[in-house]
């Protein structure tokens, strides 16, 4: 009897041995609307899929095609002597980077963790991404792709157009969202996941496969994602709870205390003008220039609150990312040449009280409100002004910067007032 059992045991644990061996061939599926499957991965840490989160993709600097991309840098500074920071990760090394007023390119694939302050992105297309503080984030980019990895934290996407041969999308979690020009927010914070629509065209789909830690099969939910209006799942759900509000600024009172970022950029209102593609040709140098020049605009103007001049703070921000072998600019030196110096601009007079009325400031182009030249100010050697009450959406009621819109549209009526 005992050596009968024996013979059993025996084969039942060949059974084992092959079952375990056996490797099952999977095909990769096809992510929606005919999309190459994902290079993402998920953190080999995580085995419920419920709880997968994406992990970041390792740089090929032997690759010239992803040597060739980088984005540009811009960390917020802070208020007082203590230079803003963030952490770098590239290719296994981790770096401290500064940032000058004029931000600092960072190659391809390097993730970038943001310490006490926002920081602020601006890919080869134009987009334009605002982080949350303590936030985890890998950007990749091709030709026909910008990727970006959400570790945690939050983020907020001014989406320049991406025509028909390209997308951006943002991974975070078991999900991908996925634009085509729109404004619009992402936060990840522990299992649960908000996704807030500004405006335009946004698509959301979730992991449906796993193999390995790698997706292979992307699902398009069923929610169409409407302008104004929060949602909200978590890892491992299937579909979207949500919140609508009438506009985005009852969205940023009601809803958004969660979403500290996209609430700050409903308020703040910030406008950029792109040119889009146009039979199959793309501006892309043209839409990063205009999207370099406002942030190098937006943090001169905070630099121009601390109590030295913008020079003296791109002298101290040069000197410590030369100084030592744990500094991104130690590491790649053509990356951080120094910042040229700022001329102080000629002031700009204000406006005339006795010229002013609330129906000034028309706009030829029709791209623009109507703007009250009383309420108009300067900053920075820029003119701001905002819109005549009540003739534009609560969401865009906030200041506009004149100055930046009349270098590239200068026929507006509202130019001639600087």
């Amino acid at each position: 009897m005992r050596k009968t059992l024996c013979c059993v045991c025996l084969l039942l644990g060949i059974c084992l041995l092959m079952a375990c061996t056996a490797s099952p061939t999977t095909t990769a599926a096809v992510s929606p609307a005919g999309e190459t499957p994902a290079e993402t991965q998920a953190t080999d840490s995580m085995g419920d899929t419920a709880e997968e989160v994406q992990s970041t993709v390792q740089y090929d600097d032997s690759s010239p095609a992803e040597a060739d991309f980088q984005y540009r840098v811009y960390i917020q500074p802070r208020g007082t002597d203590l230079l803003a920071t963030v952490l770098v990760l590239c290719n296994g090394q981790l770096y401290y980077l500064n940032t000058p007023t004029d931000g600092t390119s960072v190659n391809n694939h390097c993730v970038i963790k943001t310490a006490k302050e926002d920081v602020y992105i601006a890919l080869p297309d134009g987009s334009i991404l605002r982080f949350a503080p303590f936030s985890e984030l890998q950007i990749n980019l091709s030709a026909g792709l910008s990727q970006v990895i959400l570790q945690k934290g939050e983020v907020f996407a001014h989406v320049a157009p991406q025509g028909e041969a390209r997308k951006l999308v943002i991974d975070a979690g078991d999900r991908e969202v996925e634009v085509k020009g729109t404004d619009f927010g992402v936060s990840l914070k522990d299992k649960l996941i908000n996704v807030v629509v500004i405006n335009g065209l946004v698509y959301t789909h979730r992991c449906v496969d796993w193999e390995k830690y790698t997706c292979m099969k992307w699902d398009q939910l069923s929610v169409t994602m409407e302008p104004t209006t929060k949602y909200s799942g978590s890892l491992g759900s299937s579909d979207w709870a949500t919140l609508s509000a009438a506009d985005g600024w009852e969205l940023s009172q009601s809803g958004l205390q969660d979403m500290p970022i996209a609430a700050a950029e409903i308020e703040e209102s910030a406008f950029f003008v792109w040119i889009n593609p146009f039979n199959g040709a793309y501006y892309d140098e043209k839409n990063f220039a205009s999207s370099t020049d406002w942030l190098s605009s937006l943090i001169l103007n905070d630099v121009n609150m601390l109590p030295y001049d913008p020079n003296a703070y791109n002298e101290r921000v040069y000197n410590q990312n030369n100084s030592g072998d744990d500094k991104y600019c130690q590491a790649y030196p053509a990356d951080c040449p120094a910042s040229p110096l700022i001329e102080t601009p000629p002031p700009v007079e204000q406006p005339s009280m006795s010229d002013s009325d609330t129906g000034g400031g028309g706009s030829p182009s029709g791209k623009f409100p109507q703007f009250d030249r009383s309420s108009c100010f300067t900053n920075g050697g820029h003119l701001w002004c905002y819109p005549v009450a009540g003739s534009v959406d609560e969401s865009l009621s906030g200041e506009w910067d004149l100055t930046a819109i009349c270098q590239q549209y200068p026929g507006e009526t509202f130019c001639s007032w600087q």
